[in-house]
């Protein structure tokens, strides 16, 4: 119909398989639209007066018009944990972002390891959102400060996690972080033959673990 406009996120859907109906000429009913919302979005259907032929049993035409908006939530909830560098001190909090309002967070949902290893989260740590998006894990330190590679994963399955629809947490989603206490060792080639019959012309240094800062000024 073109006295009616449907639209998903402002990009205008067309009705050429819909329908209106009406009993009395006052009630209607637009029908055939379940197959345009098949995608999450903002919609928005809007009946506009200018250019329509709508009038009343006395001719009158419709001077203004009538909208209806609604979100569809079509996918299930995503998440994204906090990316954390590697680091010389404990993480004391991870932030936990959906990319919409979500409940049934709990701390049962989250496991911590350390090298592969179990590290049990306690009545220690703490969850707080103040929107139901933005999540705060906190109260990490006494977790994290041992040296090594850690892992914190948000499990889906069984967490019960939903959004305001009711769509569950569909996917797992982990970051990792490795806590460095070691300073790193150098180690320069030993020459192999002593005395030289010719020049070197290369020598190796290997270091204990990745480094920058290394330039010719570090040799003395």
């Amino acid at each position: 119909s073109i006295d009616l406009k449907l639209y998903r996120d402002s990009d205008a859907l067309l009705l050429s398989n819909a329908k209106l109906s009406s009993t009395d000429q006052t009630h209607w009913a637009l029908t055939g639209i379940d197959a345009l919302q098949e995608r999450t979005g903002d919609y928005r259907l809007e009946l506009a007066p200018v250019g329509s032929k709508i009038v009343d049993r006395q001719g009158f035409a419709l001077l203004t018009g009538a909208a209806a908006s609604w979100r569809a939530e079509l996918d299930p909830p995503l998440a994204r944990l906090q990316t954390i560098l590697p680091r010389q001190t404990p993480v004391e909090s991870v932030a936990i972002e959906f990319d919409r309002a979500v409940s049934g967070l709990d701390l049962a949902d989250l496991g911590l390891t350390r090298d592969g290893a179990t590290v049990a989260l306690t009545d220690q740590q703490a969850l707080a959102s103040a929107d139901g998006k933005f999540w705060t894990l906190s109260g990490l330190s006494s977790l994290t400060k041992a040296e090594g590679e850690y892992a914190l994963t948000l499990r889906s399955t069984g967490s019960g996690i939903a959004d305001q629809a009711g769509h569950l947490l569909a996917r797992n989603s982990t970051t990792n972080w490795k806590l460095d206490l070691t300073s790193p060792t150098a180690e320069i080639d030993e020459v192999q033959a002593d005395p030289l019959t010719r020049p070197i012309q290369t020598l190796s240094i290997v270091f204990s673990e990745p480094v920058d800062g290394l330039s010719l000024a570090s040799f003395r």
